[in-house]
């Protein structure tokens, strides 16, 4: 390239927007909640659930998808525990998580929509001590949906009482 020609036209240059994320909206009891789209594998509507042997309450089972055994938690269990709610409606959203698929159960599932992640956390997430479940919100137009975090989700000890 010679000192006068044009910089680059081409995709993915220094000087091309960053197009927002996609994020789907699931319901966890009364709230909902964004899920970065790029890890969602499937979205199943009947699950048959296997329960599991010393496990915290609000891991649902065990569900076979695509021959492998995927773990299920309760969103709404997970993050605000002794919740309960009597299933009727619920949809799984298999998620992968660090080469491994984990099943969240969900309320409902809502539409996709595209935004920017922010940083904000809200005084009173913070202190309910649900925020460390969050990783970052979406804005939408009636306020902010918080992301939830696999990470934090999925971290808890195995074979407690």
């Amino acid at each position: 390239m010679s000192p006068d020609a044009p910089p680059s036209t081409a995709s993915g240059g220094p000087t091309d927007p960053v197009a927002p994320r996609r994020w789907l909206l699931v319901q966890g009891g009364d709230a909902r909640y964004a899920l970065d789209i790029e890890g969602i594998v499937a979205i199943m509507s009947t699950v048959a659930l296997v329960p599991l042997p010393r496990v915290p309450e609000f891991i649902r089972g065990a569900t076979v998808f695509r021959e492998c055994v995927v773990p299920v938690l309760d969103v709404r269990q997970r993050l605000v525990p002794g919740s309960g709610d009597d299933g009727r409606g619920a949809k799984v959203v298999v998620c992968l998580w660090q080469q491994q698929m984990i099943g969240l159960r969900v309320a409902g599932v809502g539409p996709l929509v595209q935004a920017d992640r922010q940083e904000q956390v809200s005084e009173r997430e913070s202190e309910d001590g649900v925020a460390r479940f969050f990783d970052g919100y979406i804005p939408i137009s009636r306020g902010a949906v918080p992301i939830l975090s696999l990470a934090a989700l999925c971290d808890f000890p195995l074979g407690a009482d």
